[in-house]
């Protein structure tokens, strides 16, 4: 069986590899894995468009492959294909940007559950979620709700990937939590 939302929730709660303990970026970090990166990878790769992950608790064991991953340093991998949601909840791995929202993509898909996703584990009225489905016009779209109020615009986009990198990155919605927009369509006044 596939992970849960509950496992997809403890990955998309964690702290973004990329921030200080104060939450701002650290640019310098960024700057010595995208040059490791383009290392391992090529010239062209870059963080936004390659299937990172982070290894939070320990460094990378040595020789121990994953999935046909390779080191960019002792905590970061980069794979040329997207590494199962199984292997990254298995090996403590932390899917950072693109992963990420593939990561969450794969989950939905095999449990058949749809990525509602939030900026909070506990809703209070009033709150807002993010709905990804695919449009009748052959598109991704991310749908916006707002409790009491309804649908309150959408993007669309060719891939599920970049719509839930914005919503996860841009929109600070890091919590999974189906039914949601559901909740919010009955609460209208």
């Amino acid at each position: 069986m596939y992970e849960s939302v509950d496992e997809a929730n403890a990955i998309l709660a964690l702290r973004d590899p990329f921030r200080g303990s104060a939450g701002k970026i650290d640019s310098s970090m960024i700057f010595q894995i995208s040059r490791d990166l383009k290392s391992v990878a090529g010239p062209s790769a870059s963080l936004q468009k390659s299937w990172i992950y982070y290894s939070r608790l320990r460094p990378i064991p040595a020789g121990v492959p994953i999935d046909g991953a390779t080191a960019i340093n002792d905590r970061w991998l980069y794979s040329p294909l997207p590494i199962s949601p199984e292997v990254i909840i298995r090996r403590d791995l932390q899917p950072v940007q693109l992963s990420l929202a593939r990561f969450v993509f794969e989950v939905s898909a095999a449990t058949g559950t749809p990525v509602e996703l939030t900026d909070s584990a506990m809703v209070e009225p009033g709150f807002s979620v993010e709905v990804l489905f695919f449009s009748p016009s052959n598109l991704w779209q991310l749908s916006h709700f707002v409790d009491g109020v309804g649908p309150t615009g959408h993007v669309e986009a060719h891939t599920p990937e970049e719509l839930l990198m914005e919503a996860i990155y841009g929109r600070k919605r890091r919590f999974w939590v189906p039914g949601l927009a559901d909740l919010a369509v009955e609460n209208i006044a």
